[in-house]
């Protein structure tokens, strides 16, 4: 699927969510994953572009801004959301974390490990 269009299907699922939140008027979800899941978060294996990497933490972020989820918070749900490689790589990680992982320390590791790097890029975030 065409990135461009994603982004653009996330940002409506986004917009519609919000409206009916400000419609209900209940204020902050009490079940962070089930609304998490509501937004439909787009799922990520590995990508050969860095800035595919890139955009899908910027989506799931934006989606996780709504809740004003914690770190660790954070960091359950967006691993919902890994398949393939990207799992595989996390599994790892959370080995290597008995204790969790920081949203901050989890990013930059997942952008550069879930990417193949090619000459001359960077895993410099914008």
């Amino acid at each position: 699927m065409n990135p461009y269009l994603e982004i653009a299907q996330a940002l409506t699922t986004d917009v519609e969510y919000l409206e009916n939140m400000a419609q209900k008027q209940h204020g902050r979800p009490q079940d962070k994953m089930g609304e998490f899941m509501r937004l439909k978060p787009p799922f990520f294996a590995r990508s050969r572009e860095l800035l595919e990497a890139e955009d899908w933490i910027r989506i799931i972020e934006r989606k996780l801004d709504i809740f004003k989820c914690i770190d660790p918070t954070k960091v359950i749900l967006v691993n919902l959301q890994l398949t393939c490689f990207a799992l595989a790589w996390w599994e790892i990680i959370k080995a290597a974390h008995k204790d969790g992982i920081s949203w901050n320390k989890f990013w930059k590791p997942f952008v550069d490990t879930t990417f193949r790097r090619l000459p001359g890029t960077s895993s410099k975030r914008v």
